[in-house]
């Protein structure tokens, strides 16, 4: 029996795209623990979690219409139950978990680091990886680069996730097609945003450098170690690459920052890269 990783299907050549998922397969082969995809459309997604009793990740915030006195319509903010991927279901303790943090704690748990599975929280660093995570997600839940990816997911999802996905994403652009929401290539606006993007991930660089080994650049926040916190940053890293297709300019201008630090990443976890 081998553990079940639910995910999200795209058309791309890797099937698998989106980040969040991605911290968790790259934590899967790392551990070197067994395990299957079972694929989910964006639809059906809140219907399986509640089918397995899969524990929302979240709360989604949405308005509602409605008719106040006089007849005067007005708008109200509710509150629902979000559901996401990454999740998992292991036959071993009946365990169904979702979000990438708690499955990689999960999973350490679980199943005890060995040399042929190592630690995903290396030398005690479990606290540092957790603050880390929280910090990454901060840092970045802002940084200019949606304008540019999102609207680029759209063709690469399949036809059952298409309608789900403009509905949703067009609703968090303020009701603008996805089509309106990419820069116009040369305005200021794609210089801002681009700016941005650049601006945040060099204040990963800054992180990164302090283990840097002098003059060589390691491939990982802890030197030589690979650990959580890489997952994290190669999971955001592989959806841009996926996404944009290496041919892609962006892309490429992105692996020539701060020494090719993104590059080197992502290399080094391409082993690690396997759909199963």
């Amino acid at each position: 029996m081998t553990i079940t990783f639910y995910d999200i299907p795209s058309n791309t050549p890797e099937c698998a795209w989106s980040p969040n998922t991605w911290k968790i397969r790259y934590a899967l082969n790392y551990r070197n623990i067994p395990y299957k995809t079972e694929w989910i459309e964006y639809p059906d997604i809140e219907a399986h979690c509640i089918k397995f009793g899969i524990k929302p990740t979240g709360k989604l915030k949405s308005k509602r219409p409605t008719t106040i006195s006089s007849g005067v319509e007005s708008t109200v903010t509710v509150e629902k139950d979000y559901y996401s991927l990454p999740a998992i279901y292991d036959p071993h303790t009946n365990t169904y978990l979702a979000n990438s943090l708690p499955i990689a704690e999960y999973l350490e748990a679980t199943y005890p680091p060995s040399a042929s599975s190592p630690s995903l929280f290396p030398d005690k660093t479990h606290g540092l990886q957790v603050a880390f995570t929280t910090a990454y997600n901060l840092t970045t839940q802002d940084d200019g680069v949606a304008e540019f990816i999102i609207p680029a997911i759209y063709p690469r999802l399949n036809d059952a996730s298409h309608a789900y996905f403009r509905r949703t994403r067009e609703e968090r652009f303020g009701g603008r097609r996805l089509e309106d929401v990419v820069p116009r290539p040369g305005s200021e606006e794609e210089r801002a945003n681009w700016g941005k993007f650049k601006e945040v991930t060099g204040v990963l660089e800054e992180w990164y450098a302090k283990t840097d080994d002098g003059e060589r650049r390691t491939p990982f926040l802890m030197g030589d170690t690979l650990s959580w916190a890489d997952l994290v940053v190669a999971g955001y890293t592989i959806w841009l690459r996926i996404i944009w297709g290496e041919d892609n300019a962006k892309w490429q201008e992105m692996m020539t920052w701060h020494g090719g630090r993104w590059k080197t990443l992502i290399e080094s976890l391409k082993k690690y890269e396997t759909v199963v």
